[in-house]
């Protein structure tokens, strides 16, 4: 007898080491880590981050891809109000994210320093004006990239371990590439003419409007690809950003579908606007009714947000209406939220769809 109760009392001691030695499961909070972030920089924990702050430029865009992981609501402590677009969605499903710390546009180290973090998330741009000062400072930090989908893959990825959400890292990068070969699947690869197609933005300041294209690398060009289109501007595209881009050129493009993003207003408005002007009124996008605003609901969908396969499957739709017929877009929409984030079709029918803006 003795000698069983000493052989059932080593196995218990092996199996409690042997657990001691294990990373933790989804959620916690005593696994370590190592990765490599959007910087290059190697980032290592002994335990898991479990008070987070998210700031500097691009914080919605950053804040909607962390809220695509269950353990955000709980590890992040403070936000930096960039936007107010971020503090509704996140009020439209989560209203706990109200106790959320939200920090002053343009918060310095020490601020960020009196929250107590162990993480700081970052856009790589901020790495000189913020990311310095935090290092100095001693608090780690994790730089994100997000200009393509590679690149968004990539901190997808990182973003799940240091929650301690791999596996639902994976699951949400699969959840992509899915809907993505879905609406692959619908187009027709083998199309050797594309319509010709100019994704603009537009601003206006003081009764001044301007448009601008975006550079031939980023991801608003690259979705004009993907949906079977030519995007007629790369020629005219600058490396660093958004491009100005004159009526004069744009006549003389005068591409068979023309996108209108708006970031500061309402892009169908826009468009109804511009459909009014003599000049876009000769235009063959304009005669053919293919001129288009831009859709979004708390953020327009061009851009590298989650969002962006939203953008995508609307650009695929509109570029191929005919493979497209039979889908119901608010289906789609609503499929996205309650697949992705978790939100039941009440609530998104009530805190969402009614959102939604552009041509539809």
């Amino acid at each position: 007898m003795k000698k069983i109760t000493y052989i059932l009392m080593l196995a218990a001691l092996l199996l409690g080491l042997s657990a001691c030695s294990q990373p933790a499961g989804e959620n916690g909070n005593s696994a370590s880590i190592e990765l490599t972030d959007a910087m290059g920089n190697q980032v290592a924990f002994q335990e898991l981050p479990s008070n987070i702050v998210v700031t500097g430029k691009q914080t919605p865009m950053i804040i909607d891809l962390m809220y695509l992981f269950p353990a955000a609501e709980t590890k992040i402590v403070g936000i930096e109000n960039r936007s107010q677009t971020t503090k509704n969605f996140l009020e439209s499903f989560s209203p706990s994210s109200a106790a959320k710390i939200v920090l002053e546009k343009g918060a310095g180290a020490e601020q960020i320093a009196a929250l107590d973090s162990d993480l700081v998330i970052l856009k790589t741009s901020m790495a000189e004006e913020l990311g310095a000062r935090l290092q100095t400072l001693g608090i780690p930090t994790l730089y994100v990239s997000m200009e393509s989908i590679p690149e968004l893959e990539t901190d997808i990825t990182n973003i799940g371990l240091v929650l301690g959400q791999p596996e639902r890292a994976s699951e949400v990068i699969g959840l992509y590439n899915q809907m993505t070969a879905d609406i692959q699947s619908k187009i027709d690869q083998t199309a050797t003419e594309k319509p010709d197609v100019l994704l603009l933005q537009y601003s206006e300041d003081n009764g001044e409007i301007s448009f601008e294209v975006p550079p031939a690398t980023w991801l608003q060009t690259n979705l004009v690809e993907m949906a079977g289109g030519n995007p007629v501007w790369t020629d005219a595209a600058s490396t660093g950003g958004w491009a100005t881009v004159n009526m004069e050129q744009i006549a003389n493009w005068n591409p068979d579908i023309i996108f209108v993003v708006n970031y500061f207003g309402n892009s169908e408005e826009t468009v109804s606007q511009l459909m009014e002007n003599e000049v876009w009124q000769q235009l063959a996008a304009t005669q053919n009714g293919t001129l288009y605003g831009f859709p979004g609901d708390f953020i327009s969908w061009d851009q590298p947000d989650s969002r962006w396969i939203l953008g995508y499957n609307w650009m695929a739709m509109k570029i191929n209406p005919d493979a497209f017929a039979d889908v119901n877009f608010e289906d789609v929409v609503s499929n996205f939220y309650q697949q992705f984030y978790g939100i039941d079709e009440t609530t998104i029918q009530q805190n969402i769809i009614p959102l939604l803006y552009g041509s539809f």
